[in-house]
């Protein structure tokens, strides 16, 4: 049985990460995957290279590609990890009609806010499985009309292997105050440097791990704001595990996010997060138990419960030892996979039928 698994750019982020994990984790002697995707900084972690096809930014080009991938492959279904991907996904299934399509719905998308009927049309007449990464998604997909039968919520999931949870924190003078994702709008940057002149009083000290489409914009604010000494802009980092271990507080400040990875191989490393409540995190963040949960866009109250979760150790060690029994017995890679796994086989058997 072959499944083709696309996305759209295999570079730095959750939904990318979470690819790389099914690509390199679910394939057995019964289930062969082939991928498909722009080419970016992740392809290096791919466990098999060979069963990898690079497509463009042009959709007609990718048709083609994927056309022919599907031909000389046997492609039996097609797994799409975004909402550019599901729409190759249904043109190819026009086509071969025996396809069966899965979607994982990692972020609300613009169909969501100006078109909710037509995406409860393509999903329920196109699409066999759909995953969603937080059950509130799931609840709204139902809610619109979507068949409650099509949906599995799966959580992403941590490799606890490569995320080790620290015991022993080093006590510096200095600590440190981390944010890792793609420099992009979304992930809201600037809110986090307010964070940082709000605290400029501390012996804090802020790092951006990331690149993306606003690393300009960012570098002019800290040039503007004075924070050349206080704030460093890491880059792609290679190592995830070790920025996140290395820092004493993990910072989520998004405009939106669906079920953040970062949080999870936070909690897996025994780092604690202060993050604002958007999309599923209060699935994972429970407010003063596994983290600190924030309501709105406030960097007033993101400072005081910043410099409050750094003052109180006894509070902090708490919610570590949380969160990382959280991420043990819910959020590992494991059950991600193997439920992932299980999506497949049954979309695979019911087109054997």
């Amino acid at each position: 049985m072959n499944l083709l698994f696309i996305t759209d750019f295999l570079d730095t982020g959750g939904a990318e990460r979470y690819f790389v994990k099914c690509e390199n984790l679910i394939p057995d002697e019964k289930l062969q995957i082939y991928t498909a995707a722009k080419k970016g900084s992740f392809v290096q972690y791919l466990a098999n290279p060979a069963n990898f096809t690079a497509i463009s930014g042009n959709p007609i080009t990718n048709l083609f590609v994927l056309f022919w991938l599907i031909v000389r492959k046997d492609i039996s279904a097609i797994h799409a990890n975004s909402l550019r991907m599901l729409f190759h996904a249904i043109l190819l299934k026009c086509i071969f009609p025996r396809l069966k399509l899965i979607y994982t719905k990692h972020n609300v998308t613009v169909l969501d806010h100006h078109f909710p009927p037509l995406l409860v049309f393509l999903l329920t007449y196109f699409v066999a499985r759909i995953i969603t990464v937080y059950q509130v998604q799931a609840d709204e997909l139902a809610a619109l009309g979507v068949p409650a039968a099509k949906i599995r919520t799966i959580y992403n999931g941590v490799d606890l292997q490569q995320f080790k949870y620290l015991n022993n924190r080093q006590d510096k003078s200095t600590k440190t105050i981390g944010i890792l994702g793609r420099l992009s709008p979304e992930k809201n940057i600037p809110f986090f440097l307010k964070i940082a002149e709000k605290l400029n009083g501390e012996s804090y000290e802020f790092l951006i791990a990331g690149d993306g489409p606003d690393r300009d914009k960012i570098e002019d604010i800290i040039k503007q704001t004075g924070l050349e000494d206080r704030v460093r802009m890491l880059g792609n980092i290679s190592n995830p595990d070790d920025f996140l271990a290395s820092i004493d507080v993990f910072v989520l400040t998004s405009f939106r996010e669906a079920f953040p990875m970062s949080i999870l191989e936070a909690f897996a490393v025994g780092t604690p997060v202060v993050t604002i409540n958007v999309g599923g995190i209060s699935e994972a963040v429970h407010n003063e138990e596994t983290g600190i949960l924030i309501e709105s866009h406030s960097e007033d109250v993101f400072a005081l419960r910043i410099s409050e979760l750094l003052r109180d150790t006894d509070k902090a060690e708490q919610i570590r030892s949380a969160a990382r029994r959280a991420a043990e017995s819910k959020f590992n890679h494991q059950n991600m996979i193997r439920e992932t796994k299980q999506v497949y086989l049954e979309v695979l058997e019911e087109r054997r039928m």
